[in-house]
C-alpha cells in the first residue's frame, strides 16, 4: 500500500478476449453508425486499422519514389507483440493479408494495442515487376532511411517484422516495406 491506497497494477486483457469482441459485435450484426458501432443497443467504438503498402526498391535506397512499382501478392501476417500469430476467434487461424495490385494490406484491430506485422516477400508476384526478380530472394530494404515516415520502410531487415501500435478507434495507422533483389542474387 502506498500513501494508504492499495496499488494495483492493471493487466489489460488477453489478445484473443480482445478480438473476440470485436468477432461478437460483428456476430451480433453490428453496423457503423456514425463512427460508432450499434450492437443491439449498446454503442462500441470501432476498430483501428494497420495497413499501407509494399513497393519495389529499384535502387535500395530505402525511400519509395514515384517509379518504384507496388508488389502484389506479398502475404502480411499479424503477430501480437510477443511476436506469436494473433489469431481470428471464430476460425482459430492466424490472421494474414496479402497485397493487391496497388501493393495495398490493412488488417482491422483492437484500438490501442502493440502489435507486429511481418512480411512474406516469397509469395509475391513479381511477373510486373521490372527484371521479374525471384520473390524467394527478396529482401527487406533500409528501415527508416527518409526524415517523412510516409516513403520509406518500417521494416526491420533482420526479423522482417515492423512493430505498430494501433491508433484509437476509427483510426489508421500505416506500415511500409520496401523489398529489392540482391545484386547478383541469381
Amino acid at each position: 500500500m502506498r500513501g494508504g491506497h492499495m496499488a494495483t497494477k492493471f493487466q489489460s486483457p488477453p489478445m484473443h478476449w480482445k478480438l473476440a469482441s470485436l468477432a461478437m459485435f460483428a456476430a451480433l450484426g453490428s453496423t457503423l453508425l456514425g463512427g460508432v458501432f450499434l450492437c443491439g443497443g449498446a454503442f462500441a467504438a470501432p476498430p483501428a486499422t494497420i495497413g499501407d503498402y509494399v513497393w519495389f526498391d529499384l535502387n535500395h535506397d530505402g525511400i519509395h519514389e514515384p517509379d518504384e512499382p507496388p508488389i502484389p501478392g506479398v502475404t502480411v501476417h499479424l503477430l501480437d507483440v510477443d511476436g506469436h500469430p494473433v489469431l481470428d476467434p471464430i476460425t482459430n487461424q492466424p490472421i494474414t493479408a496479402t497485397t493487391n495490385a496497388e501493393g495495398k494490406h490493412d488488417f482491422s484491430v483492437v484500438p490501442n494495442t502493440t502489435y507486429k506485422v511481418r512480411f512474406d516477400a516469397s509469395t509475391a508476384d513479381t511477373t510486373g515487376l521490372p527484371g521479374h526478380p525471384d520473390s524467394h530472394l527478396l529482401l527487406p530494404t533500409m528501415q527508416h532511411a527518409d526524415v517523412d515516415p510516409s516513403k520509406d520502410s518500417d521494416v526491420d531487415p533482420a526479423s522482417l517484422t515492423a512493430i505498430v501500435h494501433s491508433g484509437p478507434p476509427g483510426s489508421t495507422v500505416t506500415v511500409h516495406e520496401g523489398a529489392y533483389e540482391p545484386p547478383h542474387s541469381r
